[in-house]
């Protein structure tokens, strides 16, 4: 039976990877979580309200996706969801992911990583700092995993997100909770070549005006765009999909700029 299930996957990934001609923004969506809420197929959804053109793979059932399947496609959204460990993003165990080294060092590549608590997994709870040299700092552009909603604000959660201003990804609006607050949210210090997309709100938030959602452009061109926060859980579907739509739409404005795709 093992043997029968591995060779309708791989039949699965050669018939996309080799039968789709895929346009120009084609999207490849990895759901990477053990949860049961159906977060990432929720979030996809999106996609389908856009009418764009992605393929859905599930890392439950298929495992990691090749290089080659993830350099077809013009983006890869790498959904964590809530759930912090067992993640293929870190090749499910607690090393760094070599496969996405591998993808990044792609100039071409483009990476928009969204979840809460990914980081819990191979760093535990904040703080922690990191320099050149280590997966964090080099590929995310992460210097500083500095506090997570609930588990260092006393137990509160962010009660929403504000789009940080300025801001390079036009028409970002305020991000509430389809619960009165969100915990396990991530927050960063990122690396000066790096750019805060949102960052955690609240009037009297302790935590307010930490960044939480941020693009890092890398020195070989490649980007990634990182959301700490499950994107999924916002308080409604129109919010989702705008959300999506103008990080989509800004993808595929940077590719043209600066001619990495």
């Amino acid at each position: 039976m093992k043997y029968i299930k591995n060779f309708i996957i791989i039949t699965l990934l050669f018939f996309v990877t080799n039968s789709v001609s895929y346009s120009q923004g084609s999207i490849l969506f990895v759901e990477d979580s053990g949860d049961t809420f159906g977060n990432s197929r929720y979030l996809a959804s999106a996609l389908d309200s856009l009418e764009l053109d992605y393929f859905y793979y599930d890392t439950e059932t298929s495992g990691l996706p090749t290089l080659e399947m993830l350099t077809t496609f013009d983006l890869v959204i790498w959904h964590t969801s809530t759930w912090g460990v067992g993640l293929y993003f870190w090749e499910s165990v607690n090393t760094e992911n070599h496969l996405i080294k591998q993808y990044l060092d792609n100039p071409k590549a483009k990476l928009w990583l969204i979840g809460n608590d990914f980081m819990f997994q191979e760093y535990g709870g904040a703080p922690d700092t990191f320099s050149e040299g280590s997966f964090p700092y080099d590929y995310l552009g992460i210097t500083t995993y500095k506090a997570q909603s609930f588990g260092d604000d006393g137990g509160v959660g962010v009660p929403y997100l504000a789009p940080s201003s300025p801001n390079a990804v036009e028409g970002l609006t305020r991000i509430n909770w389809v619960f009165p607050t969100l915990n396990w949210a991530d927050s960063y210090e990122i690396r000066e070549t790096a750019t805060p997309i949102y960052e955690f709100g609240g009037d009297n938030y302790s935590l307010k005006g930490a960044t939480t959602g941020y693009f890092f452009p890398r020195e070989n061109g490649s980007t990634v765009l990182t959301f700490g926060f499950d994107l999924s859980l916002c308080s409604n579907k129109d919010t989702m999909v705008n959300t999506v739509q103008k990080v989509t739409d800004w993808f595929y404005s940077v590719s043209s700029t600066q001619n990495i795709a």
